[in-house]
């Protein structure tokens, strides 16, 4: 994800589905996401989130998580909206849109534009 074998203003269309939350760098990754967008192109970010979380179900989450996927990565990041939507933005990105989705479990889901 940070080194994507496209050419340069190629694809119309990325869909990052939870991973902006376990890299190292999200900057750089939509820094390369927008490397390849075409212009006008969007990219689509879902990606799970304990932000929005009461204390319990935070413990519950953690506990499903472990369950399914193992101990989270030490790169991993708690995202809200308005934290995905600066990181986008300084990558160059235009925010169409940004949410908080979900009761029990978390997703911030945002779409973003490649302007001109």
């Amino acid at each position: 994800c940070y080194s994507i074998s496209h050419e340069s203003n190629t694809i119309d269309s990325i869909l990052l589905a939870n991973l902006i939350h376990i890299v190292s760098d999200p900057h750089a990754v939509l820094k390369e996401c927008l490397r390849v967008l075409k212009k006008d192109g969007r990219i689509i970010i879902v990606s799970y989130t304990f932000y929005g979380l009461s204390f319990i179900q935070k413990i519950n989450a953690i506990f499903h998580y472990i369950k399914n996927f193992g101990l989270p990565p030490l790169s991993g990041k708690n995202l809200s909206p308005v934290n995905l939507s600066k990181i986008a933005e300084d990558a160059g990105f235009s925010i169409r849109a940004s949410n908080l989705m979900g009761d029990k479990l978390k997703t911030v889901c945002m779409i973003g534009i490649k302007p001109d």
